[in-house]
């Protein structure tokens, strides 16, 4: 590097990217955790408590809940339920996304008709991903984009 090269380095790059990093650290200490503190406790932990006593209170009357074979084992790809359209859905969906216990999940809520009207319902899928997996292809699931696997049949009720 030329003198005038390393004068710039050392005078001009170097103090803009410590300023840079020392706003972005502030950023994240000061505004995005504080942000994600407050969801996790007033959005996402209700709505985990919610489910939790929902579980409970369902598991209790398990009659009225049940596991479709085959749809129970297909996981979530986001551009699969872009798909519904042309198959004749016309559904209303909600995603909902959290973690809990080291593992990120997807709630996915659905209703409306199916097979071009010619039926009515709703389903509720659960679906997660969990990098930490010894599991080889939970890891490459884990790894892709947009895709959450099935939560595992002993976490299924049926």
């Amino acid at each position: 590097m030329t003198q005038a090269a390393n004068w710039v380095n050392q005078n001009v790059v170097q103090p803009v990217v410590t300023a840079v990093t020392t706003a972005a650290t502030w950023v994240n200490d000061h505004v995005v955790q504080p942000a994600v503190n407050w969801v996790n406790q007033n959005v996402v932990q209700p709505v985990v408590n919610w489910l939790t006593n929902a579980g409970t209170q369902a598991a209790q009357t398990a009659q009225n809940l049940y596991t479709y074979g085959v749809q129970a084992y297909q996981d979530a790809v986001q551009q699969a339920e872009q798909a519904g359209g042309a198959a004749g859905m016309n559904l209303d969906d909600q995603t909902i996304y959290f973690s809990a216990n080291g593992k990120d999940y997807r709630l996915e809520l659905w209703k409306g008709s199916y097979m071009s009207g010619g039926a009515y319902g709703g389903e509720i899928g659960l679906y997660y991903k969990d990098p930490a997996s010894t599991s080889f292809i939970t890891q490459v699931q884990s790894a892709i984009p947009g895709w959450y696997a099935s939560v595992l049949p002993q976490d299924q009720y049926g």
